[in-house]
């Protein structure tokens, strides 16, 4: 019996000494156009507050919903992608870590094409929208050559209206040049963020000039609502 007790007690104190976990839902969304400065957005949100701060920069879990349920001619039935969403998000945020107090995410430039879902899937949490000046943005993806930008690789999903502009100047698809591609996908990005911009009161532009400076006095303080101590300040603009 002794041992029954102790075997007993012992177990109840392992359950006592393991820290509860609790599940931490996004306190901002970060989409962007590319190369204009996302990973300065996300770097900075991560080192202000390190221990209370889970940062995801482009985490494969959210993606790999929209490749299965929205990309390359693939389809779900209605509103499996937004449920889809809010349960992978969910798993993204739980933690043994009592720190651990808020979690953003930066997303993959392609899924500003998707943002709808996202912000139907949570209407409440703020979101901005980094973009840049379009011709630093293809200077920046053609750097290792045309052929292997980013933005010419995801050129898909070519809008109805982008189509019907292109059959109007006798041109097709499979007859753009890499530069043509790459502008087209550019502007579906920038077209779904400003769609997004007017129809939500929980969304933001923000230019990549100035982008530090902005992130520490106005996006983060006030749009974030996150306090921006002295430390925290230093931190980020080291």
């Amino acid at each position: 019996n002794g041992g029954d007790e102790d075997g007993h007690s012992a177990t109840s104190s392992q359950k006592q000494s393991q820290p509860k976990s609790h599940t931490m839902q996004p306190n901002g969304f970060v989409f962007h156009e590319s190369r204009c400065g996302s990973t300065l957005a996300s770097n900075a949100l991560a080192v202000m507050e390190p221990s209370q701060h889970r940062v995801y920069s482009e985490a494969m879990p959210t993606f790999k919903v929209l490749a299965k349920c929205e990309m390359n001619g693939n389809s779900c039935p209605k509103g499996t992608t937004v449920s889809l969403l809010r349960d992978v998000i969910y798993v993204m945020g739980r933690t043994n870590d009592q720190n651990e107090q808020r979690m953003f995410m930066k997303l993959q430039s392609i899924s500003t094409k998707f943002i709808d879902l996202f912000l139907e899937a949570f209407p409440s949490t703020p979101w901005i929208f980094i973009y840049r000046n379009p011709v630093e943005v293809m200077m920046s993806q053609f750097t290792y050559g045309a052929s292997n930008a980013n933005c010419v690789r995801q050129f898909q999903n070519v809008p109805d209206d982008v189509k019907k502009i292109l059959s109007n100047n006798g041109k097709t698809e499979s007859t753009l040049s890499p530069e043509e591609k790459c502008a087209i996908h550019l502007g579906s990005l920038c077209k779904a963020g400003s769609k997004a911009l007017s129809a939500t009161h929980t969304g933001r532009a923000v230019n990549y000039e100035g982008l530090s400076k902005n992130l520490v006095s106005k996006v983060i303080p006030n749009h974030f609502g996150v306090p921006m101590t002295e430390d925290a300040r230093e931190r980020i603009t080291i």
